[in-house]
């Protein structure tokens, strides 16, 4: 009996002697037709590193599909045991997760003995995997350490550089956006500017960042502090691709033009550590405080939610706390929506007092689902899947056209009843009286828990819209 397989496909930069994607499906096509096994579905991740699963989303997914209730695949078939991993333990973890749901993993250019000395050299080929992944790594931080201290930079060039292809290549200034970092700059170092600010000035102008987002505050926090702007490089050794430091922070003078002078930027860096000083600006430890309404209320200008601030403490040790427009302070949106958090409590019951006062008033409110719909819902996600995977069967020669039609009606069937089931299970519309919204009122009113307070307010509100420039509240209801 045949059995059905996937391919998986992977490609790293650094690895210069490897198989070509293609050549590489080419061989792994030749050995399951050789081995009576059908290719099902080919995964990919091309130019990414085998070290880390997580950052490999073509090999997550395919675990997913093996593991999953369907049991797609028998065989997962790679050109080499690294392609499916070089992280040792990972490689173990993943495979022995692979052979509880009885798929196997073949290396077709490194076959194994049966038995126990065929998993002894599996461990073999996979300790030396790692340990080629750990030199290369080395080999590869070494070579860049060192073109970083000739003045070389390793990276792509920050916005307002330029730089032709190839790795000796100087880069150059960018004409555009060279005039939007020395705006940056002086924003914040003679006009005194926010970072908020200034990403909302150069949005509005019609800069974008080079992925054609919106600039936000860290993006411009980052631009301050970068020494590149004078002519220098900066090399930072790091983990991962992470902010963690492994080695020493290297500063030398680059073969690149500056574009900021040396005064402006030593001014600019000491504003911000002066800051930075007296608001603890890195930690932000004030944005882990939770309040009731935190999420509930939003920007009449932009939609962003109101986030809550702790705000600066008084010279009595005192803070006022207040809800600021989140997006306000990316520099993603220019009104300063801000309201103080004991105004935002007052609105906010005078509001439900009125309501609840307000005998005459009747809301509908949308219905929640019950739980036993959340599995009629992921069966219909899983007949749905069926129905692509018999389409995929019959283009890749696995069905007939006849067994393509015997399938695909059996599987419509299937979700047809399934939806209708759904349909019946969802309840009517309930109605927010105003006896529900006293009830809610007089808790709120009486709790002590923040939590519980959220969940009886987002009972029967959804959001509520505050406009600074009318000084009013609009309630969303359920």
């Amino acid at each position: 009996m045949s059995k059905l397989a996937c391919i998986y496909i992977r490609v790293s930069t650094s690895d210069q002697e490897e198989y070509s994607p293609e050549a590489q499906i080419r061989l792994l096509q030749e050995y399951a037709a050789q081995h009576d096994i059908v290719i099902g579905k080919i995964y990919q991740d091309l130019g990414i590193s085998g070290r880390k699963a997580d950052k490999r989303p073509e090999f997550k997914e395919m675990i997913a599909e093996c593991k999953s209730k369907e049991h797609p695949f028998d065989v997962i078939l790679v050109w080499k045991f690294s392609r499916f991993a070089r992280n040792q333990e990972e490689s173990i973890v993943y495979k022995s997760l692979l052979k509880r749901n009885n798929v196997d993993v073949i290396s077709v250019s490194e076959p194994l003995p049966d038995g126990f000395i065929g998993k002894l050299v599996e461990r073999i080929f996979e300790w030396m995997d790692e340990y080629y992944s750990i030199r290369l790594s080395g080999e590869v931080k070494r070579g860049m350490t060192q073109k970083a201290l000739s003045g070389g930079y390793n990276a792509p060039v920050p916005i307002g550089y330029k730089k032709q292809k190839g790795s000796d290549t100087i880069p150059y200034i960018d004409d555009y956006y060279g005039e939007m970092v020395k705006l940056c700059f002086y924003m914040w170092t003679y006009e005194k500017k926010s970072f908020a600010d200034i990403a909302y000035t150069i949005n509005q102008q019609g800069y974008r960042t080079r992925r054609g987002n919106l600039w936000e505050s860290r993006n411009i926090c980052d631009m301050i502090q970068n020494p590149f702007y004078i002519g220098k490089i900066r090399w930072n050794n790091t983990e991962n691709r992470s902010r963690q430091l492994t080695g020493e922070t290297i500063i030398v003078d680059g073969k690149h033009p500056p574009l900021i002078d040396q005064e402006t930027f030593n001014m600019a860096n000491e504003r911000y550590q002066s800051i930075s000083a007296t608001q603890n600006h890195s930690k932000r430890s004030y944005l882990s405080e939770k309040h009731w309404l935190s999420g509930m209320i939003k920007c009449s200008a932009c939609g962003g939610s109101l986030t809550y601030q702790k705000g600066a403490a008084n010279k009595q040790g005192k803070y006022n706390p207040y809800f600021t427009c989140s997006r306000a302070m990316k520099g993603m949106c220019g009104t300063h929506n801000t309201i103080s958090v004991a105004k935002a409590e007052t609105y906010v019951m005078d509001s439900l007092k009125t309501m609840k006062g307000n005998e005459q008033l009747v809301l509908t409110k949308s219905p929640k689902h019950q739980q036993d719909t959340s599995v009629l819902a992921e069966q219909i996600k899983l007949i749905k899947k069926k129905i692509n995977r018999a389409k995929d069967a019959y283009i890749n020669g696995i069905d007939t056209i006849e067994e393509y039609k015997e399938n695909k009606s059996r599987l419509e069937t299937q979700l047809h009843e399934l939806e209708n089931t759904y349909r019946e299970k969802i309840p009517a519309p309930t109605i927010v009286t105003t006896e529900k919204i006293r009830n809610v009122y007089e808790f709120i009113l009486t709790s002590q828990n923040m939590t519980d307070k959220a969940a009886a307010l987002r009972d029967i509100v959804n959001y509520i819209v505050y406009d600074k420039k009318t000084d009013s509240m609009k309630f969303y209801m359920h």
